[in-house]
């Protein structure tokens, strides 16, 4: 199971990475287009649209699987959690 999560965890990532390149280079041909050659696109503005929320919610999920909001002075405010890390809260659940 563990091994499994790895997995996904990491086509996650790739998921994320391969995102943030399509919409890089699609914004990027269409400020080409639109400036330099006088022309456009019709579909690239709704394109880049559509996979920056894809981004959002995919790299979302990755950075909390990751424990990035469970980290910094924001735990602080949830008093479930306190100062606790991830891997602190969970031992503490468990009983180990």
């Amino acid at each position: 199971m563990d091994r499994a999560m790895r997995i996904l965890e990491k086509a996650m990532e790739y998921l994320v990475a391969s995102i943030m390149f399509f919409l890089v280079t699609i914004v990027f041909i269409q400020v080409l287009l639109r400036y330099v050659l006088q022309t456009s696109l019709p579909w690239t503005e709704e394109m880049a649209r559509y996979l920056f929320v894809w981004l959002v919610f995919i790299a979302t999920s990755v950075c909390h699987r990751g424990s990035l909001f469970t980290q910094g002075p924001a735990t602080s405010l949830y008093p479930f959690t306190g100062a606790l890390t991830d891997l602190q809260y969970r031992r503490r659940l468990q009983g180990i």
